[in-house]
């Protein structure tokens, strides 16, 4: 029979409150248990360990060497044992952790500096891993745990998953400064004779039963647009990652359907225009992808809650929480 297969949890707990308390009524008191309880387990660990242990003196139980040596690694044991099956917690001046989150780059160049610099000013121990939405499958991540938060345009989200709106995105047409249609307004004729530029943000439409956008432009609600005015529009090449959008419109003439803060930025980077669409259209909801259950760890709704106060910091037009 192993040493294992003798020793039972009841028996370090019994262990560590003696070192904490040298008596066994004390002991007793700290656990809830006689002072025979604990002078019975005290004879099973003298047998077990075959040492004496503790030495009964006027003043305390007064350890052995052998019981000293044995201390730090059952105090660390215990404390373990019981950090696991306690609720759970998170520190993130103390954790090591390493978030993974898989997003498009622009929100990844929008969100993830400041919440750096802020890791950083409040000396946070914490990390992580930022992941292309285009090389990630969603579902299977979070469901593995190897993926914490998505953040995307979701529409149709398997029950499993909580979808917490982060930001509304407005979007719009934009092109060059001197592009021929730059002076406005756009209308359907111009969105149709100048080449657009598509931001496909995923290789497949979707993951198992999840539902993400595909393409910024909805090409199809556009096609029957301009279908019904005996229109068609051409696309000039497809990208899979916003931030080669601005170099891409800054030299061609082609056009592309984007967020307006993206738009915004690209004005002062690359002298981008925009015009907002010659037709009504919805903005998109920008959210907070996660496992139901995965997702309520104290680690991930940290994450959540600082993700939502920089989206706030950037100028994102903030949603309610769900």
């Amino acid at each position: 029979m192993t040493l294992l297969n003798r020793l039972d949890l009841n028996l370090v707990r019994v262990f560590v409150a003696l070192m904490e308390t040298r008596s066994t009524t004390r002991a007793g008191e700290k656990l809830g248990l006689s002072q025979s309880a604990v002078s019975h387990a005290l004879n099973k660990l003298r047998v077990i360990c075959g040492d004496t242990l503790f030495i009964r003196t006027p003043r305390e139980m007064h350890p052995t060497p052998r019981a000293e040596e044995m201390a730090p690694s059952l105090r660390a044991a215990l404390h373990h044992v019981e950090a696991a099956f306690g609720p759970p917690e998170f520190d993130p001046r103390t954790s090591d952790m390493r978030f993974s989150v898989a997003l498009t780059d622009y929100v990844a160049a929008s969100l993830f500096p400041p919440l750096a610099r802020r890791i950083r000013d409040e000396n946070l121990s914490v990390g992580f891993a930022l992941r292309s939405l285009n090389e990630v499958n969603i579902t299977d991540e979070l469901d593995l745990g190897t993926l914490h938060v998505a953040i995307g345009v979701f529409h149709r989200v398997p029950p499993r998953f909580v979808v917490d709106p982060l930001a509304r995105l407005d979007n719009v047409w934009a092109m060059r400064a001197g592009h021929p249609a730059a002076a406005g307004p756009l209308d359907l004729e111009t969105l149709a004779r100048h080449p657009h530029l598509d931001i496909r943000l995923a290789e497949r439409p979707s993951d198992e039963d999840l539902e993400r956008n595909v393409v910024t432009s909805n090409p199809a609600r556009l096609d029957a647009l301009l279908a019904e005015h005996g229109l068609t529009r051409r696309v000039g090449a497809v990208v899979g990652h916003f931030l080669a959008v601005a170099p891409l419109l800054a030299q061609s003439d082609m056009i592309a359907f984007i967020p307006a803060g993206m738009a915004r930025q690209f004005r002062l980077s690359h002298g981008i225009v925009d015009h907002p669409p010659p037709y009504p259209t919805e903005p998109m909801q920008l959210s907070l992808l996660f496992h139901r259950t995965l997702g309520s760890h104290p680690a991930i709704v940290w994450l959540r809650r600082e993700l939502r106060k920089t989206a706030r910091e950037v100028g994102f037009e903030a949603l309610p929480e769900s």
